[in-house]
């Protein structure tokens, strides 16, 4: 089904317009983002081992197309996000990361 979708995807050209975010989490770190998708429906698309937010992007734009609101994040350490603090990625709180909220406008970390 999944193929299938990304078929007819292809096949359109359309790729669902993607927006970048800075997210801040509960302590003060920053978490960069990929939006795609306008559906009133959300997926957090979370990557594992050494891979970031741009490993997603096939899949956000499959989901994309059926109707979710898909972020993918790239956790603190890896990609362009960052924490104070936050070295050791094993023991890192990357609940906060999956918890962040979008940054407002004007403010210093946004930036």
């Amino acid at each position: 089904m999944v193929r299938m979708l990304f078929m007819l995807v292809a096949l359109a050209g359309w790729s669902p317009a993607q927006q970048h975010l800075k997210l801040t989490t509960q302590d003060g770190g920053v978490v960069h983002a990929n939006l795609y998708g306008k559906g009133k429906r959300g997926i957090v698309l979370a990557h594992g081992g050494l891979l970031t937010k741009e490993s997603w992007a096939k899949q956000a734009q499959i989901l994309a197309a059926v109707g979710f609101r898909v972020i993918a994040i790239d956790f603190r350490g890896f990609g362009e996000s960052r924490a104070a603090g936050q070295t050791d990625s094993d023991t890192a709180p990357h609940h906060l990361d999956v918890l962040a909220r979008r940054l407002p406008y004007g403010s210093a970390a946004a930036a």
